[in-house]
């Protein structure tokens, strides 16, 4: 379904962290609360393409994502981002098939990033009320935790309906992990998944409302 080539991998992420830097400032904030081994969740807000990139440029070790399906249907980039990490996701009619392979990637100790809002949000703000319960879903049952991220910048180079990025700071603050596990033995309930949810949104908002902290931000 989705594989990771990693020169292919490495060198897109060089890509990415210099076009980052080419537009203004680029900083990674709270990089210790991903851990260095093991399987996560990494929920961030989502309001421009360049949000999984930024993603992926803050760590130092690959990371995995879900894609909306008609992402891979675009000559090349359907090609590149399958050996990236990407995977396609149908949004109107959810797969089982997706869900088992994402929760089999944590369990093999991989890190995926999910945007919980499932889409770019129109006007730069978190959509909290469309937020899924999918993330909580999949470390629940793979027994990972979630890190909530803030993404900074990217509506303001690239929005929705932007032809090309503009320059701006960007950056990325990743927050301490949310722990899934406990909720129903890896088998949480609708209401147990809904309490988990609410609680990563509440942390990435909270995120939100924090200036990154002046000189302990690192350059990617």
């Amino acid at each position: 379904m989705s594989r990771i080539v990693p020169w292919l991998y490495w060198f897109g992420h060089f890509l990415s962290t210099s076009l980052f830097r080419l537009l203004g400032k680029w900083r990674v904030y709270g990089r210790e609360n991903v851990p260095r081994t093991g399987g996560a969740v990494i929920a961030a807000n989502h309001t421009s393409y360049l949000d999984p990139p930024v993603v992926g440029g803050g760590l130092k070790r690959p990371c995995f994502y879900m894609g909306k399906k008609q992402l891979f249907e675009v000559p090349v980039l359907g090609f590149l981002i399958r050996r990236t990490g990407c995977f396609p996701v149908d949004r109107d009619h959810p797969d089982t098939k997706v869900i088992r392979f994402a929760v089999e990637l944590l369990k093999q100790g991989n890190l995926l990033c999910i945007f919980p809002e499932g889409g770019r949000s129109p006007d730069g703000e978190l959509m909290v009320e469309e937020a899924g319960v999918g993330p909580a879903l999949i470390a629940n049952r793979a027994g990972a935790p979630i890190i909530p991220a803030y993404i900074r910048g990217t509506f303001k180079s690239y929005p929705m309906g932007g032809k090309f990025p503009r320059r701006a700071d960007i950056s990325i603050t990743y927050g301490e992990p949310i722990d899934t596990a406990a909720a129903g033995g890896g088998k949480a309930s609708k209401a147990e998944l809904q309490e988990i949810t609410a609680r990563v949104m509440a942390a990435i908002a909270q995120l939100g409302q924090r200036e990154p902290g002046g000189g302990s931000g690192e350059s990617g």
